[in-house]
């Protein structure tokens, strides 16, 4: 697979939030959408027009027209008076794009020391509307394996997919205030962490919650590896992923409520 056909995020080998929003403007239909809400957010309270929040996006009009009709429809966004659109009150539709604030425009220093502590990839997610995940950051050191196992199909799983999909937005779901508490969740919250398969054939993934603002959950932190491995070393490794997501978490703005204490956790040798 030919580097130009991979995500942005695998071929810098990281990637903010920011330069996720600030894609070329052919890209995908959630990127648009994520632009779409990162500039209503970023003009303020209150209602704005709709000229303010294309020249805000970069978008052509008739995508923010049609964008902004789809989150009316869909109650993340209130249509007021002639052409005033805001974001919906307690909606929750923004809740993870305040992640950004704990991003670095270089190698994020949290992410690189867990993937050099374990050798395998780590990636950063945000949520974002409709209970979907996001990936937005990534470093994955000398595991170029990593980089031939990716398909268009099995990147655009990677890069976005319902919380449902994996460790990253199950592990997201189970921290979530607003969830019912099943017995997987529960079991989620006791160990901190959630181990599953990944989009990627033959690849798992460990994740941990990033706490945000106000102490709510605004993303995940996962590692990424082959399966067999994984699975024999999944103690030691989701004893890592804690304590990467703990500082993550500490870095982000006001956060009022630690990630499950890492030391709770024996690491396994």
């Amino acid at each position: 697979m030919s580097r130009s056909h991979l995500p942005v995020a695998v071929v810098s080998g990281r990637l903010t939030v920011k330069e996720a929003v600030d894609r070329a403007t052919g890209a995908s239909a959630h990127a648009k959408v994520f632009r779409v809400l990162t500039a209503l957010e970023e003009l303020g309270p209150g209602a704005h027009e709709l000229r303010r929040i294309t020249s805000k996006s970069g978008l052509p009009r008739s995508t923010v027209q049609r964008i902004l009709a789809c989150g009316v429809e869909e109650g993340q966004i209130e249509l007021r008076g002639q052409g005033l659109y805001s974001i919906t009150p307690h909606s929750g539709a923004l809740r993870g794009l305040r992640l950004p604030q704990v991003a670095s425009q270089g190698a994020d220093p949290d992410l690189t020391q867990l993937q050099r502590q374990t050798a395998h990839v780590v990636l950063l997610f945000v949520t974002v509307p409709l209970a979907r995940r996001l990936w937005v950051d990534t470093v994955y050191g000398r595991r170029y394996d990593f980089v031939e196992a990716l398909t268009s199909e099995d990147s655009a799983a990677l890069e976005l997919s319902p919380l449902s999909a994996d460790a990253a937005g199950l592990v997201i779901s189970a921290h979530s205030e607003d969830e019912t508490v099943s017995s997987r969740f529960r079991e989620i919250q006791e160990l901190g962490t959630c181990f599953t398969r990944s989009p990627l054939p033959g690849w798992s993934m460990i994740a941990a919650p990033v706490y945000g603002r106000a102490g709510h959950v605004e993303g995940a932190l996962a590692l990424l590896g082959q399966h067999p491995r994984m699975f024999s070393e999944k103690t030691r490794f989701s004893y890592e992923v804690l304590r990467a997501a703990a500082r993550v978490s500490r870095r982000s703005e006001s956060a009022l409520r630690p990630v499950r204490s890492a030391s709770q956790l024996a690491p396994v040798a």
